[in-house]
């Protein structure tokens, strides 16, 4: 009778404890999510720099998700986002800025508000100010770029409307066969001693930071973890989140059961470390003509790069993003699950801008200098992860004479580029001028127009966003992961000599704010891998942002904050929204008839098909942002039920368009286990009957309906 008595108080006070716990919030939190899928048609996408990568159609949408955190009288908030794109640009920032300004009177600023891009590489491009990230996408457009501003404005709108008293907690833990190096051999110019403290040549740790709201009910989570999302080939043209994004897909519909994608409550980011030489093609390199392995040092196959690819752990690109996707997931999710670390403390943020092309780096009794941007001869050469120009190798430590000669002749200030840039052999002078002395009139005037803009930045955004003893540190650059440990490691070490608690956790997040391409450490930008040639401020460009940010980590914890917020950046306005073209269709057709009809029975795990006379679905995005293409819906015997959407693993769209005239081929890969019954396709959008007016119409249609049987169906046989 004692024993249970004694039991009773245990599980009272047990219990009594927990809701306590539960009870006492340390912040204000708030998770939100929008669609910023863009153009679907026609638009070049970001990442491959392939100029016939061009958006045909969509796998899986692409989403912003928003992580709002503020002390519980709400004076101090940090905002973080992660967004399914290539990186963030300076535009996006400075557009989301402007339009939080406005709308929220500076509650959330460009101090205190982070944007991060997953680095998908099939999203649609276009949305930078810098012409060397928008070449193949034949400049700024205006289609890419509001969509996703807009979606992450309304991410973060989401995420405010949902504050309330909630608590965050931190895990971490090691994720084995979702990445490896794609540049081994730079890496192993890192000194012996600094390579003996890991275990891997790459971070195979997931951090994931946890949202609960008071009583302890998930809100959201982020989940850190290094690998580039590049399982979608550069022959892929459907827009996708890769492997990054569909780990969100797999998590969000695990914690959001009976939601549509995009619609739940749950938000779940994965957004990108120090990822910067990793790969997901974890079975290494080969040479596709041969067989063989490639040559290491250069990633040749016969002294050129085309032919030598990393192999991703399935199939095909479809197969490799799901199983690397679903490593990303079962891990987060088994971290999330797991009793995590309280975050406490107070909220804070600080930024500045600088000007990379021109820091005095000090160590010790030296100093160095940046260098105006320039790209290196291996910059051409491309990845394993994706091939650049034949003729260009990794690891060129060495120019060639015809190069050299000719881009002497172009830039004024070459040899003093190139002697700044050393080991370097410098390509491209992005940051340098063109010399048109001798040039005519003519020549000199589509010079200036076309070299207006500057190709890359030389203002900068870095910060620092803290949440209790977690800081984030949004960086404007892809760190390779020995960079990357190297600056967490001396800023959390800056923090604490600063007066934060030793258990200070600081984590990167790479394709911050801006891009500047790469950082590698000095050692590994001396073997000059395509790493080291994107790294655009020179051999001590790590150094230089190592200054920046221990400054920036010393002046939070103090809460000092900077002297000055740095040099503007150049802003730039949207290109003229435009659209003078309009939908044509074939003489007795109209906008959604039937192209193809579905077939009236198909198989469990086979895929349905129906064609439909559409419409380019750039037009009217203000209209259709958020809205699907596409959906399959279900009859239950009264209604038909939406069940799957353009947003759905399962699904794909891709459009065809000729002399104005648009087809959609909608499918749908029926799974193994769906239920047996009548189904249709509806397809939806937005056409244009004028050329000169802007104005568009709504349209929606259906398909025949479809009978889905058994996979061991077996149709009659026919009388003779």
């Amino acid at each position: 009778m004692m024993c249970s008595r004694r039991a009773a108080v245990c599980l009272a006070l047990t219990l009594l404890f927990a809701m306590v716990s539960a009870a006492t919030p340390a912040y204000k939190v708030g998770v939100g999510i929008s669609d910023v899928t863009g153009p679907a048609l026609d638009v070049n996408m970001m990442g491959y720099a392939s100029f016939s990568q061009n958006s045909e159609g969509i796998h899986l949408r692409l989403f912003s998700r928003a992580f709002i955190t503020c002390d519980l009288n709400q004076t101090e908030c940090n905002v973080f986002v992660s967004a399914d794109i290539g990186m963030a640009s300076t535009l996006i920032k400075l557009q989301v800025i402007e339009k939080l300004r406005e709308e929220y009177e500076g509650q959330y600023n460009e101090i205190n508000v982070a944007i991060s891009g997953t680095h998908t590489h099939s999203g649609p491009g276009g949305y930078f100010q810098y012409s060397l990230y928008t070449i193949t996408a034949l400049g700024m457009k205006r289609s890419g770029i509001e969509p996703i501003v807009a979606g992450i404005v309304q991410s973060i709108r989401n995420a405010h409307n949902n504050l309330q008293d909630g608590n965050i907690s931190y895990k971490k833990g090691e994720l084995l066969g979702a990445n490896i190096n794609r540049s081994p051999t730079a890496y192993l110019k890192n000194p012996k001693d600094e390579r003996d403290k890991y275990l891997y040549d790459v971070d195979k740790e997931m951090t994931v930071l946890k949202f609960e709201d008071k009583d302890g009910n998930g809100l959201g989570v982020i989940c850190w973890f290094p690998v580039h999302p590049v399982s979608m080939e550069n022959t892929n043209k459907l827009i996708s989140s890769d492997n990054k994004g569909f780990a969100s897909y797999l998590f969000e519909m695990d914690m959001n059961p009976g939601s549509k994608m995009g619609e739940g409550s749950f938000v779940a980011a994965f957004p990108n470390s120090n990822h910067g030489d990793t790969t997901p093609h974890v079975n290494g390199t080969v040479c596709i003509d041969t067989g063989e392995p490639c040559e290491e040092e250069t990633s040749t196959c016969g002294g050129e790069p085309t032919n030598c690819l990393g192999g991703g752990p399935g199939n095909d690109m479809y197969e490799n993003t799901r199983m690397i996707a679903e490593k990303l997931y079962e891990k987060a999710k088994e971290l999330y699950d797991a009793t995590g670390t309280p975050v406490s403390g107070p909220v804070s943020s600080i930024q500045q801008y600088v000007n990379m092309s021109s820091v005095t780096v000090t160590k010790g009794n030296e100093t160095f200098k940046t260098c105006t941007p320039a790209l290196g001869y291996s910059f051409a050469a491309g990845t394993t992860d994706g091939p650049g120009i034949a003729s260009f190798k990794q690891g060129m430590t060495k120019g060639e004479s015809f190069w050299d000669n000719l881009i002497r002749s172009l830039f004024n200030d070459y040899e003093a580029t190139q002697e700044c840039q050393e080991p370097k052999p410098v390509l491209l002078p992005a940051g340098d001028y063109i010399n048109t002395t001798g040039m005519s009139p003519a020549i000199q005037a589509i010079v200036a127009l076309l070299a207006a803009d500057p190709m890359v930045p030389d203002i900068v955004e870095t910060q620092l966003l803290r949440i209790g003893q977690f800081v984030i540190i949004p960086g404007p650059v892809e760190f390779t992961t020995m960079s990357g440990r190297r600056m967490m490691e001396k800023v959390k070490e800056k923090l604490v000599a600063s007066g934060m608690s030793s258990d200070a956790v600081t984590m990167i997040t790479s394709l911050s704010n801006a891009y500047t391409n790469y950082v590698t450490t000095y050692e590994e930008y001396t073997a000059q891998r395509y790493e080291g040639a994107s790294t655009m401020y020179g051999p001590h460009t790590l150094d230089a942002y190592l200054q920046q940010y221990l400054m920036l980590a010393e002046n939070l914890v103090k809460d000092i904050g900077v002297e000055t917020p740095g040099p503007d950046p150049p802003s730039k306005p949207l290109p003229p929204k435009l659209d003078l073209d309009n939908d044509a269709f074939p003489e007795g057709k109209k906008v959604g008839d039937i192209n193809q009809k579905v077939d009236s029975k198909y198989r469990q795990g086979s895929t349905a098909e129906a064609i439909f006379w559409s419409a380019d679905p750039k037009r009217g995005f203000e209209a259709s942002l958020g809205t699907s293409f596409f959906s399959v819906e279900k009859f239950d015997g009264t209604d038909w039920i939406v069940i799957a959407n353009d947003a759905d693993w399962n699904t794909k769209i891709f459009w065809r368009k000729a002399d104005k005239q648009s087809r959609a081929t909608v499918q749908w890969m029926i799974p193994e286990d769906a239920e047996l019954g009548m189904y249709r396709f509806v397809h939806s959008g937005r056409w244009k009957q004028n050329a000169i007016l802007p104005f568009t119409t709504k349209f929606e249609t259906r398909s025949g309906d479809f009978e889905v049987v058994s996979k061991d169906y077996t149709r009659p046989k026919t009388r003779k």
